[in-house]
């Protein structure tokens, strides 16, 4: 049952095995809604069927844990709710994963819930068999569900009768009745302790000193660790067997203590505490690390340790013993501006993997969404600071990382590498300041690429590409190259071939991507391109890549993403020039309601293209719209324009919009629920600024109205943006000397090829064995209005087993609109090789000349065919049964009138009046003009101050060679007449 709401009472049933409240310490709420993906202490564990539970430490979070597999950590967002994954184990067999907390609920409350949402993560439906869900509050059993979709399915507890007294909620995943941990991604959704009537009190905190942006942009200089934004003095010391490192600046103090590890409870660190006070605020405290630990190729038993000081680091020596064999472990401290970094290392080859641990735990802390950035940020409410806990990877031995942990696989003769790692810890007042440099060097063709769109091309005949490029030139556009190993991060592919050089690390091949790269840039004589989603690590080794979503936002989630761009704009874009969103089948969600079977909507594009421009990513068109003429047209007009003003640029200032103020990043962090990322200001060294708008409601900025999806570009004797004139979203870029305007008539610009044709099966009669008659019906809303031909497919697992294709009649060209239509009898005969089972009864249209299919109306299966239902075989085929679909399809004609002028309305632009689109460009006194469409003779005013008024216009390629204009008041008509382009004087 999905989106099921239960309020359900505390029972009596006592369970055994849970984690005792005793053993973890209960925390007083701080707010009236504890939003439970913020609070940092939590006991969780994991424990194998028929096992004890196993614990790791307080707080921990995690993707994939090294032993168990067991993961804990916030998820993005999936449908419009905040997820939260906690994966059961399936590392060494299955079990349960658990989360707990615990809370000294207060008596003042005069209602308390605890209330939620549960669901499988959309992308492994397919191959998951599900998840059962349990919630328990103080050992009893509040809820249990089997849940297989990715519905949110809602949850609501009543606890008002523990008021006053200490609650332990756990929250439970099983992987089902199959114990099959497969794809088991369940996520719990904005999980929420809501006490009534409680009101603690927030303390008030001084802003932060204001930082400038262009302290912390990318550089050179060698170092993973964040750089600061002000001018501190750093410090170290060794007293009384305590390490300090002390930050001091105009921003306040970090005071950084690291004890020697006391006891077995110790991290491999010993015992890390910050001590920070900004400016005009009072003291915090943070524990750091405390989950930090080894894994061995043994059992390890730990030693004796000492201090080693040096000048402005210090070592901490420790000794551990695997049987007979001694290992010494040396952790080198210092301070790198805010950061505390470590190096790591040990002198004999017996580590498996380091775990270097995170910040807290402390009460509350809230991931700041980063995309582009595969590191987790923590804003820390209760301490006012952003933290950051990272591996550096320019300075490691190990095979691979994920998250703070490095894993030293084994090479094939079963020899490992010696551990050598170097870990940083960051926190700061500013979100700006933890976040890590790429010391890489920036690319030497960001001038030159600064204005390029980039067109994808997936395959096809070299002489169909060759023609559309050449109609594209027409328009005045143009073209570049592409290469992909920058998709991945620089453990995807690790030789571990004992004897080869660099065996077992993945430095090896960041080393050869890096070569490959240098190689392309001189062999090819410019810029090199690669795919997106894990190039921060490799961000101006390269020149660009298309900037697909998957690290720090979910691949396929671009209609949910925010506009948080500071990472993105102020540590990759001084390096390269990134291209669109990532391909569109990677952006938009893999449901029926965007297997578009063409180009995508413009209010889709509109949506892609606002990201593009809040980024600072160049204009690119994938493969669906690469040679749709009028789509080249308006991005490649519209937007290189402002690519050429920010794309070698670099911003002094990004604001985000909250309940009308604008604020930087870390004040939008601070609000409660991390605040919105919806709509951004970006202002750049270019003098240009750009306000994008991805609000559901619209924006003023300026003389301009934005409206959802909108933005504008403005600097000096520059405006280009999506905007809304009269009333219509229209597109316009002007620079004084070139004027590009877009009434958007649906006419020209709706793009769909979907036809409101919906096919169904009338009827289905077995006539012997693997024989069986069939009827269709066609529902005739919008005719093709072509010759087409049926095909019919018969598929598993989306291959077709048998077809068919048949002709209509009467024919696709003679339909009328308001018609059903009946289609057969039609004698169907499964072939002898056929297996029983069942198949995927698919049908659709197709042009016989060109072999395109048209879209229809129908459950979609992503490839332009509407399924019908299922065909089951049994009995060796002499059993035929018909399961017709049942699903809703989603019409997504709608799609295609939103944004567009649909009554192709005349819009005034000011210097232009029109019902169609044009480019004008100005070189000394003389005007060319362009027009999209050609072929329709639309409505063209121009403003005669701006544009002179000529008694005659050069027409080139048009039907007559000159034109008259006609006087309109204060502007004059020009007669379209199909011309390539039209020409005249002016000498205002």
């Amino acid at each position: 049952m999905p989106n099921l709401r239960r309020i359900v009472p505390v029972g009596a049933a006592l369970l055994s095995g849970l984690v005792p409240v005793s053993a973890q310490p209960p925390m007083a709420p701080d707010a009236t809604v504890m939003a439970l993906d913020e609070v940092g202490v939590y006991a969780v564990g994991c424990a194998y069927a028929g096992q004890a539970e196993q614990h790791v430490p307080l707080g921990w979070s995690g993707f994939f844990e090294h032993a168990t597999g067991v993961a804990c950590e916030p998820f993005g967002t999936q449908h419009g709710r905040r997820a939260f994954l906690l994966h059961s184990p399936w590392r060494g067999g299955t079990g349960i994963a658990f989360q707990q907390f615990a809370f000294s609920l207060p008596e003042s409350a005069t209602a308390i819930r605890l209330r939620g949402h549960t669901a499988m993560r959309t992308a492994s439906v397919a191959d998951s068999d599900g998840v059962t869900f349990r919630v328990y509050t103080n050992h009893v059993k509040a809820l249990e569900w089997h849940q297989a979709d990715d519905v949110w399915r809602s949850f609501d507890l009543d606890l008002t009768s523990l008021r006053g007294s200490t609650l332990a909620v756990r929250f439970e995943v099983h992987p089902g009745p199959r114990n099959n941990a497969s794809f088991d991604y369940s996520l719990w959704g904005d999980r929420e302790l809501v006490l009534e009537g409680f009101s603690p009190g927030a303390p008030a905190r001084p802003p932060p000193v204001p930082l400038a942006l262009s302290n912390v942009w990318s550089v050179p200089n060698g170092e993973v660790a964040p750089r600061g934004a002000f001018p501190g003095a750093t410090q170290m010391s060794l007293s009384n067997d305590v390490v300090r490192f002390r930050y001091a600046g105009p921003d306040g103090t970090l005071d950084y203590q690291w004890r020697r590890p006391q006891s077995a409870g110790d991290g491999l660190w010993g015992v890390l505490t910050l001590e920070a006070r900004m400016r005009g605020d009072g003291p915090v405290r943070v524990p750091l690390a405390t989950s930090a630990r080894l894994a061995w190729t043994g059992a390890a038993t730990a030693g004796g340790s000492r201090w080693v000081a040096t000048n402005g680091a210090c070592t901490l020596v420790r000794a551990f013993a695997l049987g007979a064999t001694n290992a010494t472990v040396r952790l080198t401290g210092r301070l790198v501006g805010k950061s505390l970094v470590f190096d790591a290392g040990c002198d004999r080859p017996l580590v498996t993997a380091l775990d270097i641990g995170t910040w807290g735990p402390v009460l509350r802390r809230r991931q700041v969404t980063t995309p582009f950035y595969s590191g987790t940020v923590y804003f820390l409410p209760g301490q006012n600071l952003f933290v950051n806990a990272a591996l550096d990877w320019t300075a490691s031995a190990a095979s691979a990382h994920s998250g703070g942990q490095a894993t030293y696989g084994a090479l094939t003769d079963g020899t490992r590498n010696r551990l050598r790692e170097r870990a940083v810890f960051t926190a700061a007042w500013h979100l700006a300041e933890v976040l890590p440099n790429i010391p890489h060097p920036p690319s030497p063709h960001l001038e030159f690429l600064a204005d390029k769109m980039v067109l994808d091309n997936w395959g096809g005949r070299f002489t169909a590409i060759a023609a559309h490029l050449t109609l594209l030139a027409d328009y005045g556009t143009a073209a570049c190259y592409l290469d992909v190993h920058s998709a991945v991060p620089p453990w995807f592919h690790v030789d571990c071939r004992a004897g080869e050089p660099g065996a077992g690390q993945f430095r090896r091949v960041a080393t050869v991507h890096r070569d490959l790269w240098a190689f392309e840039r001189a062999t090819h004589g410019g810029p090199v391109f690669g795919e997106g989603n894990q190039h921060w690590y490799w961000s101006g080794l390269l020149d660009g890549v298309e900037a697909q979503f998957g690290a720090g936002w979910p691949g396929n989630g671009g209609f949910d993403a925010p506009l948080s761009v500071d990472f993105d704009l102020l540590k990759i874009h001084p390096l390269q020039v990134n291209h669109g969103m990532g391909y569109y089948e990677r952006w938009w969600p893999k449901d029926a309601h965007t297997n578009w079977g063409g180009a995508p909507p413009m209010i889709v594009l509109d949506q892609y293209r606002l990201q593009e421009v809040a980024y600072g990513h160049a204009a690119f068109l994938g493969a669906s719209t690469y040679a749709t003429l009028p789509l080249a047209w308006l991005d490649h007009h519209l937007v290189t324009p402002v690519m050429a003003r920010y794309g070698a640029a670099r911003p002094l200032e990004i604001l985000y919009e909250n309940h009308g103020a604008w604020l930087d990043a870390s004040a939008t962090a601070r609000l409660p629920l991390g605040g919105s990322n919806r709509r951004v200001r970006v202002r750049y060294t270019s003098g240009l600024t750009v306000t994008a708008n991805g609000a559901s409601n619209a924006l003023p900025a300026g003389s301009w109205t934005l409206p959802q999806f909108g933005w504008i570009a403005e600097g000096p004797g520059f405006a280009a943006g999506t905007v809304v004139r009269d009333g219509l979203v229209c597109d316009v870029a002007d620079s004084g000397n070139t004027l590009f305007v877009n009434a958007r008539p649906a006419r020209d610009w709706n793009l769909s090829s979907v036809r409101r044709v919906a096919p169904r099966v009338l009827s289905v009669d077995p006539t012997g064995p693997r024989q069986f008659r069939v009827s269709y019906q066609w529902q005739i809303q919008n005719p093709p209005g072509q010759d087409c031909r049926c095909f019919v497919h018969f598929c598993s697992q989306g291959a077709i087993r048998w077809q068919q294709d048949h002709h209509l009649n009467p024919s696709p060209v003679q339909w009328h609109a308001g018609q059903t239509l009946d289609d057969g009898p039609w004698t169907v005969t499964v072939p002898p090789g056929v297996p029983d089972g069942d198949y995927d009864w698919l049908i659709g249209l197709f042009d016989p000349a060109t072999g395109a299919r048209l879209s229809l109306i129908g459950v979609d299966d992503g490839s332009q065919r509407i399924r019908l239902g299922a065909l089951r075989l049994a009995r060796n085929g002499a059993a035929v049964l018909f399961t017709p679909e049942t699903r809703t399809p989603a019409d997504r004609s709608a799609w295609y009138h939103a944004h567009l002028n649909l009554d192709n309305a005349v819009v005034d632009f000011g210097a232009v009046r029109t019902d169609g689109s044009a480019r004008l460009a100005r070189r000394g006194n003389a005007w060319s003009l362009q027009t999209w469409p050609r072929a329709r003779a639309f409505t063209l005013e121009l403003d005669a101050r701006r544009f002179g008024q000529p008694a005659r216009v050069q027409s080139v390629g048009g039907v007559q060679g000159e034109v008259i204009p006609l006087p309109a008041g204060s502007r004059w008509r020009l007669p379209l007449n199909g011309a390539r382009e039209y020409r005249w004087l002016h000498d205002g």
